[in-house]
């Protein structure tokens, strides 16, 4: 049996040497087409599929607050995962034995200043003292975070990441219990954590702080939650013990508790909820092109047996049977299909590394995405599939070869070259509504990127430069000591050749820091049981959105005097207008803001434009511009407005705020267009790969389509020869071949149709402001694909109207 294999293998490979041109053109469509789909694989099996780093990860959970309950609430996104406090996280530790453990943690920006070096802004994370416990992840040097660390007034302890630990302190294992200054706070190091640690939906952090159990204010929902089930608990489980537990909150707690529930999800989902829709449109995208490469490469194969009935009826007379020549065709396709599936594993790497340069920064190294042992047998799995579609096809071409083939093998009619040249041509039609599905969504998702692209941002993004500073309560405790540094800060960045305007601000747009509050409106009730609104808050210096170039509504803006008088100004956005004031002016109304010395009152004094704060594609929420002057905050933004180039404008803000505070550090700088460039970038990745697999797809048609009619044209020499003679013309006979382009064409539109509908449906999560049902994207693409079937007919048409009769006739 191995000696007979043996024997089909090498003589499928010489007559696969015997057609070089063919054999290579087979090999690299099916390896671009297999790179393109494992290089989007990937990035799937990095989505969906790979464990997270985490011990026993499928037992992790994501647990929110569901405030999908309250009546007008809006939220940034959606309302089923919303933020906690502290006392709701305590609630929920405390009461939920269908939980092992559960974690809360909110973003920590410390500045490092270890006398070592410059002063750096790191990315990290305050979190709960068990919250390495529950990922099931321990330090590879010291320990990690114990109860006694949480506890309020405890020494404030820190664990580093790897990468910090290599960077700042040379690997230095003595590290552990060394003193480090984070914001002017000394911290002692207890631990570093392993190579590769990636903290959930914070991969970049370096650092970590333990969040101490400061209670009392449950409408303060700065933390996100994830768990660990309890053994022996599913998730549904869980999900009904917390509702429960929601809902006797709700009565313990009515001022603050109506309408919120509780929601768990697993980890992996909850970390890749942003990504999925779009990953899986790529994955759909490149599995047409294989599936149009593949229904191409059959169609070509029928084409080739079409040629070779002869031999194959000669195989037969000379006793060969039917599942002999069948393993000679598979042998074929089976070598065929190996060296393009192994091709297409090598180029999937250079693949992904392309397409990854496509995505938003740091999106291949927050998911690890990489080829892995999956791809191997993807493409075990690809190769062998194509292999039997083309044996197949192959066969069947050639299945009924007969005595006449062997005699004549051009221009034979016989049935079975009827069949084979139906098959062809469903393949062509096959192959046309494949691409013409991944034609328009192409075309759906360019509009889409064009429609986020044309967005009234509410601002102008144009030289703006922005960055984050932190002035710690160690070296600035009171007001004053804020205003005088922020005065002093303003007065060197004003002195910056080219800077036209300075602003200090709380939040910035698209910069993913945002707070947000409940506030008193005078006269009226919020949503909330205790009557007061839900808001995002944003305390700005007066001259903060003129240097945005914010449109004004409604009354006036802020005014550089305004710290000084009596009454503290506040500006809302036309969300807020709409949702709190029915669309009736809110001047002279008063907002109440709680805090530490009880609620401050400001005075609405205008309306301007709303901003797109949270996303370049998400309608903006409420928004309460407070004055900076009148109560000064630590956390900023510096926004400087220049024309100058905003790399030099960056170096100098960087050394006016060394100037100021060498122990300090900006974070997060960089210009205004990049924000929004970054936050268009997904949907822009998107439709330029898809672009470029639709391209692929309607090459892949032509080529079919060319292949398909070129061996046509060739069988039919002598019937063409004969319509010459009998006196036919030259329009005649490019009708003639014309149609046998076209039919194929039009035809694959019956199944293409649907089949374009049914992807274009899955398409709305994606499509920003556009329907999938867009005729004229519909009829685009239909134009596109008749033009390729007419371009790949031309040169087989043009050697139709070069036969000569009399050549032709001597063919017999």
């Amino acid at each position: 049996m191995i000696a007979t294999a043996l024997h089909d293998l090498r003589t499928a490979a010489r007559s696969l040497l015997r057609a070089p041109l063919t054999t290579v053109a087979t090999v690299l469509t099916l390896a671009i087409a297999c790179a393109a789909t494992l290089a989007t694989w990937a990035m799937v099996e990095a989505v969906f599929l790979r464990a997270l780093p985490y011990a026993q990860a499928d037992r992790l959970l994501a647990v929110w607050v569901d405030a999908s309950g309250i009546e007008g609430e809006i939220g940034i996104q959606d309302p089923r995962r919303e933020w906690t406090s502290f006392d709701h996280y305590l609630d929920v530790r405390d009461n939920a034995r269908s939980l092992e453990g559960i974690a809360a943690w909110r973003g920590w920006n410390p500045v490092l200043g270890d006398g070592r070096g410059e002063a750096e802004r790191l990315v990290g994370g305050a979190a709960t003292w068990n919250a390495f416990q529950v990922l099931g992840v321990q330090p590879v040097l010291g320990r990690g975070f114990a109860a006694e660390d949480g506890v309020i007034d405890a020494p404030m302890v820190a664990v580093i990441g790897h990468g910090l630990w290599q960077r700042r302190f040379n690997g230095d294992p003595d590290v552990i219990g060394r003193v480090v200054e984070f914001n002017r706070m000394r911290h002692t190091v207890v631990g570093v954590m392993p190579a590769g640690f990636r903290f959930p939906d914070l991969p970049e952090a370096e650092v970590f702080a333990v969040l101490q159990e400061r209670t009392g204010d449950r409408g303060q929902a700065a933390l996100r939650q994830f768990a660990r089930l309890a053994p022996g608990v599913g998730i549904e489980q869980a999900q009904r013990e917390l509702d429960l537990l929601a809902a006797r909150l709700r009565r313990q707690y009515p001022d603050t508790q109506r309408g919120l529930g509780l929601f768990v999800e697993p980890l992996q989902a909850s970390l890749g909820r942003h990504v999925r829709a779009q990953v899986l449109v790529l994955q759909a995208a490149a599995l047409m092109v294989l599936l149009i490469a593949t229904v191409n490469l059959a169609s070509l194969a029928v084409a080739r047996s079409a040629g070779r009935r002869g031999e194959f009826a000669l195989r037969g007379i000379l006793g060969a049977s039917p599942w002999r020549q069948w393993r000679l065709l598979l042998a074929e396709s089976l070598q065929l299909a190996v060296a393009g599936g192994l091709a297409g594993l090598l180029l999937a790497g250079v693949g992904l590394r392309l397409l990854t340069t496509l995505f938003p920064p740091g999106f291949a190294q927050a998911w690890d995405v990489q080829p892995g042992a999956s791809a191997v047998l993807a493409a075990i799995t690809l190769s062998g599939a194509v292999a039997l579609v083309i044996a197949g096809a192959s066969a069947s071409a050639t299945r009924r070869a007969t005595l006449a083939d062997a005699n004549a093998q051009t221009g034979a009619r016989s049935i079975g070259a009827r069949a084979g040249n139906r098959l062809a041509n469903a393949l062509v039609a096959g192959n046309f509504a494949l691409a013409l599905a991944v034609t328009v969504a192409s075309i759906l998702l360019l509009d889409s990127h064009r429609c986020l692209q044309q967005v009234d941002l509410g601002f102008r993004p144009q030289g703006v430069v922005a960055g984050g500073l932190l002035l710690p309560s160690m070296a600035y405790p009171d007001d004053p000591e804020l205003r005088g540094a922020q005065q002093r800060l303003r007065e060197s960045l004003q002195a910056i050749p080219g800077v036209d305007a300075v602003a200090f601000s709380t939040s910035v747009p698209l910069s993913r820091s945002f707070s947000d509050a409940l506030l008193h409106i005078e006269g009226q009730a919020g949503a909330r049981a205790d009557g007061r609104a839900h808001a995002w808050i944003n305390w700005v210096s007066h001259d903060f959105l003129d240097t945005l170039g914010v449109r004004l509504r409604e009354g006036r803006g802020f005014n550089p005097g305004d710290a000084s008088g009596h009454t503290r100004p506040a500006i809302v956005n036309a969300a807020f207008v709409r949702q709190h004031f029915d669309g009736r002016s809110p001047l002279g109304r008063r907002l109440g803001v709680d805090g530490d010395d009880g609620t401050q009152w400001f005075d609405i004094v205008g309306v301007v434009d709303d901003l797109r704060f949270f996303g370049v594609d998400q309608a903006q929420t409420p928004t309460a511009y407070l004055s900076l002057e009148a109560m000064p905050r630590r956390n900023l933004f510096l926004t400087v407005r220049s024309d100058s180039d905003p790399v030099a404008v960056m170096a100098s803000m960087r050394q006016a705020v060394r100037q100021l505070d060498p122990a300090l550090a900006m974070a997060d700088l960089r210009p205004l267009q990049d924000r929004v460039d970054a936050a268009i970038a997904m949907p822009r990745a998107i439709s330029r790969i898809t672009v470029l697999f639709a391209l692929s797809g309607l090459l892949l048609a032509g080529i079919g389509v060319y292949s398909t009619l070129a061996h046509a044209v060739l069988r039919r020499t002598r019937e063409l020869g004969l319509r010459r003679a009998m006196g036919a013309d030259s329009g005649s006979v490019l009708t003639l071949v014309l149609g046998q382009a076209l039919r194929p064409a039009l035809l694959g539109l019956l199944p293409g149709l649907p089949l374009v509908w049914l992807l274009a449906r899955e398409l709305r999560v994606v499509l920003y402001e556009i329907g999938p049902a867009q005729p004229s994207a519909w009829l685009l693409a239909v134009a596109v694909l008749a033009l390729v079937a007419l371009l790949a007919a031309a040169l087989p048409a043009r050697l139709a109207l070069r036969v000569e009769p009399l050549t032709a006739l001597r063919q017999d």
